[in-house]
């Protein structure tokens, strides 16, 4: 039986120990935050450095490689060779995979480089982003080795497969949001069927009630190109809605209040305002030179359907983390984005749809207009000019 000296002592170590594991705790808290709010390293890979080793002898995106990267991930993978991966540390990464698969080749304050069994190194970014072409995704990453893009592509498998070996796929690896839409994509490629678009004038469409103009731009920022759609198309005709690949459904509540609210009101104003910052970045110089915000002709086709009051509809859902990380500009990530605009086109009226030549023209692809027959068969299809689907 204890004394009530003895229970005053241990009633103090008890809070002591309570006390101590608070403050650890605490501590812990702080230093998460910490983590987590210190400001990510910005890597700029050198694209003159990476890019050439997926072009073929003509310049062009080797079909070989475009053809092995066609097919989902339930995870986001690289970019060129630059796998994403999830929230990292120095710590970890050498705890992971130092010695068992690994040796440390390189360290400095941002990042660290180990050597894998099998030869190749993986120069590791931890709390990192990746920046390119001005846009900057906030994904941790690993930089590979390779002098060509199938070596690369080795040692990528190579990764991955250690990382299930270990386990770490959860750990290290980003899911993909967009795997069931991807596996989609991947059915219809295989049967290989592509629609034909009756080509007619516009008077003609509009005999339809409901009824899609594609319109495919050749070349983003095009300016004879976009003054030949505005003045034969635009400036004449009127649609239901115009979609737009260079506007995303996220801009939908603005784009409805921009063209719907009353001139010089303050809605007008406000959602005026937010689309020029848009578009003073976005979509612009493409081609030729950069222009102001308001004379970035898509801003100014968005201006010129307000005048019309007719609807104007944001089809590109794709993220920067999917362009990056699920070749979004390839054959298949362009075909889960084609997918996209199908699912988002409205599915009454008489509309146009606007966008790079790339998603209506790619051969041995599932196109735009492949999928909107498939979604949307009552809608009549058509073009001004035939749509030829390219040779390679």
């Amino acid at each position: 039986m204890s004394t009530p000296k003895h229970r005053l002592q241990t009633t103090k170590i008890m809070k002591t120990k309570i006390f101590t594991i608070a403050i650890l705790i605490f501590l812990s808290t702080i230093s998460a935050f910490a983590q987590t709010t210190k400001p990510r390293f910005i890597h700029e890979p050198d694209l003159r450095k990476i890019l050439p080793k997926f072009l073929n002898s003509q310049g062009f995106l080797d079909p070989q490689f475009a053809e092995l990267t066609a097919k989902p991930s339930p995870y986001y993978s690289d970019f060129y060779g630059i796998q994403a991966l999830a929230n990292t540390t120095k710590e970890g990464i050498k705890r992971n995979f130092v010695p068992k698969f690994a040796e440390i080749a390189a360290e400095d304050e941002q990042t660290i480089t180990l050597k894998f069994k099998n030869g190749w190194t993986g120069k590791f970014y931890p709390n990192s982003s990746l920046k390119t072409f001005g846009i900057e995704v906030k994904f941790d990453h690993v930089e590979l080795s390779g002098d060509t893009w199938l070596e690369l592509q080795k040692n990528l498998a190579d990764f991955f497969n250690i990382l299930k070996t270990a386990k770490l796929e959860k750990r290290y690896l980003i899911p993909n949001p967009h795997y069931k839409d991807e596996q989609i994509v991947a059915k219809q490629l295989a049967k290989k069927n592509q629609i034909q678009v009756r080509v007619a004038t516009i008077a003609e469409m509009q005999n339809e009630k409901k009824s899609v103009l594609l319109y495919p731009e050749g070349v983003h920022g095009d300016v004879e190109a976009y003054q030949k759609l505005k003045t034969n198309v635009l400036d004449k005709e009127k649609f239901d809605w115009i979609a737009m690949e260079m506007l995303m459904p996220s801009q939908q509540k603005d784009l409805d209040i921009f063209i719907n609210s009353v001139e010089n009101s303050p809605e007008h104003l406000r959602t005026r305002k937010v689309l020029l910052e848009y578009f003073k970045d976005a979509w612009n110089g493409r081609k030729g030179p950069k222009t102001s915000a308001e004379e970035n002709y898509y801003f100014k086709i968005v201006e010129l359907m307000r005048a019309k009051k007719t609807r104007v509809i944001g089809v590109e859902k794709a993220s920067a983390e999917y362009i990056f990380f699920r070749y979004g500009e390839n054959k298949f990530g362009g075909a889960v984005r084609s997918l996209w605009w199908a699912q988002l086109l409205p599915k009454t009226g008489q509309g146009l749809i606007f966008g790079g030549s790339g998603h209506f023209t790619i051969p041995n692809a599932i196109n735009f207009q492949d999928f909107q027959a498939r979604l949307n068969p009552k809608m009549k299809m058509f073009s001004l000019e035939e749509i030829k689907i390219r040779k390679n």
